[in-house]
């Protein structure tokens, strides 16, 4: 759980530091059942769609506690950080 939470937290903390146009986007692998993607950065927007365990997506910014993310389709939305929590890098084993 530490460990988990460590590695969501360096994560988040990556996009934060470095400006948008230095940095090469983050890659993930979604370890939840699913997340939600919202059209924008609240709970108050709609959910575009539900991306599925396994399925690998690109971190590209964030915006409070919310982080715009891409799939590998090019589908793209917002999710809270909380849904990436279990989140591993892929160059983590």
């Amino acid at each position: 759980m530490l460990r988990t939470l460590t590695v969501g937290c360096l994560l988040l903390g990556m996009l934060a530091v470095a400006p948008a146009d230095a940095r090469a986007p983050i890659e993930v692998v979604v370890k939840e059942a699913y997340i939600d993607l919202h059209t924008g950065p609240g709970r108050g927007f709609p959910i575009a769609i539900s991306v599925e365990r396994g399925v690998t997506i690109e971190l590209l910014r964030q915006r409070t506690d919310w982080i715009e993310v891409r799939t590998a389709r090019g589908q793209r939305g917002w999710v809270h950080r909380s849904q990436l929590e279990n989140t591993r890098r892929l160059t983590d084993s």
